[in-house]
């Protein structure tokens, strides 16, 4: 059975080949079932103090801590299990180039760039220290026009590699989603994100997860 790390870091090779800031990448049937097997493996022994929510308004997992600047960290990202609730987070771009895979559900991506003369949307642009989204250090006073300019999606068993220079936003087209990520090591010490202008479009459904929720997770994946 493939290991996580050797999956992880083949995908970031392959990833930073392709010379693009975002594209698929190839996933056979076999490596989805392998990934499936070692993330039960993990989860099984998994505790509370590896699990957080996110800012950006998903439950993240960590499986493989980064240790040096240089580490490849390893998370499983989880979004709203309400199925009555499309989630979309704020716009941002990472602090590390990174591959994901996912192993159940739908991710949607919008990508945008920056607009001056455009009609478009302004927004507020925050930087935070990188790897958290928690601890601001910069709010710029300048608001920034941004416009999707493409689209697109990643079904389960899909796989794909994002810079961290690319603006995106994650829209989560079926609630429950889950993805595998590995996280390059750090490529800046700062990351962005791009919040709406009109606060009554920031709104975000925060959800509890708790040590049921992760048993519950556990038995999903089992049963993949």
């Amino acid at each position: 059975m493939i290991s996580l790390p050797g999956l992880g870091r083949r995908l970031l090779v392959n990833g930073l080949k392709a010379e693009k800031n975002y594209s698929a990448l190839p996933f056979s049937n076999s490596e989805y079932k392998s990934a499936l097997n070692a993330v039960f493996e993990h989860l099984t022994t998994m505790t509370m103090d590896k699990v957080r929510t996110h800012p950006l308004g998903f439950v993240r997992l960590t499986l493989a801590e980064r240790h040096v600047p240089d580490d490849m960290c390893i998370v499983l990202n989880f979004w709203n299990s309400d199925a009555t609730h499309i989630q979309k987070e704020d716009i941002h771009d990472h602090c590390y180039d990174f591959a994901s895979v996912c192993l159940e559900g739908s991710i949607g991506h919008e990508f945008y760039a920056e607009r001056p003369n455009s009609n478009s949307d302004k927004f507020h642009q925050l930087q935070f220290k990188s790897g958290c989204c928690d601890t601001e250090v910069l709010r710029s006073s300048v608001l920034k026009k941004l416009v999707v300019v493409a689209t697109d999606q990643v079904d389960v068993g899909g796989a794909y590699f994002m810079s961290g220079k690319k603006l995106h936003a994650v829209t989560d087209w079926r609630p429950g989603s889950i993805t595998l990520q590995f996280q390059s090591g750090l490529k800046q010490q700062r990351a962005s994100v791009f919040r709406h202008s009109d606060q009554k479009k920031n709104i975000h459904t925060k959800f509890e997860f708790n040590q049921v929720a992760l048993d519950h997770l556990r038995e999903r994946i089992g049963a993949l």
